[in-house]
């Protein structure tokens, strides 16, 4: 078997898990390879606050870390379910090659795993500027994986989903869905909701409390042209709920999502992160996804090209229904002020039509919808990408060998 299990010792960094999405699409890369002699160690991300020097080795158990030196094994540092900037977020590249330093252990047989679109571009520069041997990066769109696959015939699926819209829809235009107050979203959330369209939408946002200068937080969130009156009359409108009021739960992968998408046109998607870290930094949730999922439209407000690293991915891009230029805006404030002219277009259209074109106007173009939703369940990239990664892996360690 190419995992080692129970690797580390009990700690506070590194959880031992039987698999994570990424060992299951490894596993399967090295089937297929008959990659008999890739064998690893896994530790998953345990969120621990980690430092450029937090120790990892030293729970590795001892047979281990000797074929770590002895480059019989590598290890992978799975955070396949964040997109943490590793050199401006959370130092983790630092803390890796500290590592591997202390213990001798050559730096290629390190693999970093993370849903960050950006690692393999940081860890050259990383390189470069501390004239360091590279790290082996791998980073991919995760969450691809993590939306649940019904097994249901893709015709089938879509003309339930139109019966399902037919059936459900109020003539809400679209849902922007918030459950953690980050600092942008809830700058986005405020300036959606003093635009009247947002009447046409569903939103939801958890309070907030009270902050003890008022000037400092409109400061903070960028939007301090606007009074007090009207920051302290949204306040009061908190917390917005659409039919979960529990925001301290995380429902994000609960299925109950589902109906928000069966009663809405579009939707506006908002991601964990808007900051992308000077370059360093692109993630995308499974708040992309669900709507791929429903066959539904969206945009994403996120980090700076959220919605154009889609057709990177091997998705079509939504530009046939939206006015897509706010993506390359790097203001985080201003770009969301764009997308929402965008949204507001949309909407206008939308307002002109009967519910009859409403519904109409969201399929328009099915080819696309099922288009991106095959390709989030055959996840080709990730499986592409990883291929060539451990092919190159196991031709190296085959030339190093003869």
């Amino acid at each position: 078997m190419a995992k080692i299990h129970d690797s580390f010792r009990e700690n506070p960094h590194l959880t031992n898990t039987h698999h994570t999405c990424f060992t299951l699409l490894l596993d399967e890369i090295l089937q297929k390879l008959n990659a008999n002699n890739f064998r690893y160690v896994h530790g998953l991300i345990s969120y621990s606050g980690y430092t450029k020097n937090t120790d990892l080795f030293c729970y590795l158990k001892e047979q281990h870390l000797k074929d770590l030196r002895d480059n019989k094994i590598f290890f992978i540092f799975d955070s396949s379910t964040e997109g943490y900037s590793p050199t401006l977020h959370v130092p983790l590249f630092d803390m890796l090659y500290w590592n591997c330093k202390e213990y001798n252990v050559d730096p290629k047989q390190i693999m970093y795993v993370s849903a960050n679109l950006k690692d393999e571009e940081t860890l050259k520069t990383y390189c470069c500027q501390n004239n360091v041997k590279p790290l082996t990066v791998f980073s991919f769109p995760s969450f691809e994986m993590v939306i649940s696959h019904d097994g249901i015939d893709v015709q089938d699926k879509i003309s339930n989903t139109v019966s399902l819209l037919e059936k459900n829809y109020k003539g809400k235009y679209f849902s922007s869905l918030s459950r953690r107050n980050r600092q942008y979203r809830t700058t986005a959330t405020f300036l959606l909701c003093q635009d009247p369209f947002s009447e046409n939408g569903l939103i939801s946002h958890d309070k907030i409390p009270p902050p003890r200068d008022l000037t400092i937080w409109k400061s903070y969130h960028g939007i301090s042209d606007y009074s007090d009156d009207t920051i302290i009359k949204w306040f009061n409108s908190l917390p917005l709920t659409i039919d979960r009021n529990d925001f301290d739960i995380n429902w994000a992968l609960d299925k109950s999502f589902v109906k928000i998408h069966n009663q809405t046109i579009f939707q506006i998607a908002n991601e964990t992160e808007m900051n992308d870290y000077n370059g360093t930094a692109l993630f995308l949730s499974e708040k992309t996804f669900r709507p791929i999922s429903q066959f539904q439209p969206f945009v994403i407000y996120g980090q700076l090209g959220s919605n154009y690293i889609l057709k990177e991915l091997g998705y079509r891009l939504y530009d046939e229904w939206f006015d897509l230029s706010f993506d390359s805006e790097p203001d985080h404030v201003l770009r969301y002020k764009k997308l929402l002219s965008s949204v507001n277009d949309v909407c206008k259209q939308l307002d002109r039509m009967n519910k009859k074109q409403q519904i109409a106007w969201r399929f328009k173009n099915q080819e696309l919808l099922i288009h991106n939703y095959q390709t989030m369940h055959k996840q080709q990239y990730s499986r592409i990408k990883l291929n060539s990664l451990i092919e190159r892996i196991v031709n190296d360690h085959r030339s190093t060998n003869q």
